[in-house]
C-alpha cells in the first residue's frame, strides 16, 4: 500500500455523521451564496430587458417628450444601479467565500482528532478538506444536469446558467486547495521527511492542476472560454510541475511503487510530454506486468513517437493475452500519406 493510500485510511467511523453534517452545511452555504449572485444578475437583466421591450412596444406613447425622458431616465438609473451594485458585490464576494471556507475549517477542527494517529492535525484536516472539494465538484455537476433538465430545448439558457455559477464554484475550489496546501506545508515543516505527507501533497497538486483543464464535453453543455486562456494554462503548468517535484522526492527516497508511476504517467499525459510519459509507463509496467491498460497506452505512445517496432512488440503481447486491447492498439498504427501526388 502506498503512502498516499495509507494517508487516506485513517478511521472515519466515529466522525462519519459529524462529517456528513459539516459537509451538508458547507454545500448549503455555498449554494445559497452562489444563487444570491445569480439571482442578482437575472433580476437586473430581466428588469432592463422589460424596460427596453416596453419602450419599443409603446414607442408611440413614449414619443412624447416627458414620457420618453422619464423612460430613458429610469432605464439609465437601473443600469447605473446595476453596475454600482455589481462592483460592490464583486469586492465583497471573495470575503464571503473565505468566510464559508473558514467556517468549514473551524467546524472540522472541532472534530475528534485521532489520538492514536501518526498524522498531525494539519494532515488530517487536509484530507478532510480534500473530501469537501470532491463533494463540491459532484454537487456542481449534479446542479448543471438538474438545471439542464428544466430547459432541454434552450441550450442558450444552459450556457447562461453555467456562466452565472461556474466562476463561484471554481473560486471556492481554489480557496479550498490553497487551504489544503497550507495545511500540508505546515505539517512538512514539522516533519520534513514524512513521505506520506509528500505523497498527499503530490496528489493535491495533481488535482489542483486538473482544475485548470477544460472538462469533458459530456460533463458540461458548454465550456467557458477561460479554460483556454493563457492564465489557466500557466496555472496548470505550475501546479503539475510541483506535483512532479513531490513525486521526485518520493522516488529519490525509494518509494518506487505502482501508485507513484501511475501519478507521474497521469501528469505527463496531461502535460503532453510523450517521452517522459513513456519512461513512466515503462517503469510502471516493470512493477505491474499484466496491466493491459498500461500496455495499451504504452503501445499507443510508441506509435505516436514513430517507434513502430516497439509498438508492434506490445501488440504481439496484447494479442496473446488481451485481444480486444490489441485490436484497439493496431488502430493507432501511424499512417502518413503524401499530401499531394508528385505527378498528376
Amino acid at each position: 500500500m502506498s503512502h498516499y493510500e495509507q494517508a487516506q485510511t485513517f478511521s472515519e467511523k466515529p466522525r462519519a455523521s459529524a462529517l456528513d453534517s459539516i459537509f451538508s452545511s458547507f454545500i448549503f452555504q455555498c449554494k445559497n451564496c452562489f444563487r444570491f449572485y445569480a439571482y442578482f444578475h437575472v433580476l437586473f437583466i430581466s428588469f432592463l430587458s422589460i424596460q427596453l421591450l416596453s419602450f419599443l412596444l409603446f414607442f408611440s406613447y413614449f414619443s412624447k417628450s416627458i414620457a420618453c425622458a422619464s423612460a430613458l431616465a429610469l432605464f439609465f438609473l437601473t443600469l447605473f444601479s446595476y453596475f454600482v451594485l455589481l462592483f460592490f458585490f464583486q469586492g465583497k464576494k471573495p470575503q464571503q467565500l473565505l468566510s464559508i471556507r473558514n467556517t468549514l475549517l473551524q467546524s472540522c477542527q472541532t472534530l475528534f482528532i485521532e489520538k492514536n494517529s501518526t498524522d498531525t492535525p494539519h494532515l488530517q484536516l487536509a484530507q478532510i478538506i480534500l473530501q469537501s472539494i470532491t463533494l463540491l465538484s459532484q454537487e456542481e455537476h449534479h446542479f448543471y444536469k438538474k438545471e439542464a433538465l428544466l430547459t432541454p430545448l434552450t441550450p442558450l439558457s444552459g450556457k447562461c446558467k453555467i456562466r452565472l455559477h461556474w466562476k463561484n464554484f471554481h473560486a471556492m475550489k481554489e480557496f479550498l486547495f490553497s487551504l489544503i496546501l497550507e495545511e500540508i506545508t505546515d505539517h512538512i515543516k514539522e516533519k520534513p521527511l514524512d513521505l506520506k505527507a509528500h505523497a498527499l501533497l503530490a496528489e493535491t497538486y495533481l488535482q489542483h492542476s486538473i482544475l485548470y483543464l477544460p472538462p469533458e464535453i459530456s460533463s458540461l453543455p458548454w465550456i467557458p472560454t477561460e479554460y483556454f486562456s493563457s492564465i489557466f494554462h500557466q496555472k496548470f503548468l505550475a501546479c503539475s510541475t510541483r506535483a512532479i517535484e513531490e513525486c521526485s522526492i518520493l522516488e529519490e527516497y525509494g518509494e518506487k511503487n505502482i501508485w507513484l508511476y501511475t501519478k507521474l504517467t497521469k501528469i505527463y499525459q496531461l502535460q503532453g510530454s510523450i517521452e517522459k510519459e513513456i519512461q513512466s509507463q515503462e517503469k510502471l509496467l516493470s512493477l505491474s506486468f499484466n496491466d493491459q491498460e498500461a500496455l495499451l497506452r504504452l503501445g499507443i505512445l510508441y506509435f505516436k513517437q514513430g517507434d513502430n517496432a516497439k509498438g508492434l512488440k506490445i501488440y504481439k503481447e496484447l494479442q496473446t493475452n488481451f485481444p480486444l486491447e490489441a485490436a484497439q492498439l493496431i488502430e493507432h498504427y501511424p499512417f502518413s500519406p503524401f499530401e499531394q501526388l508528385s505527378f498528376v
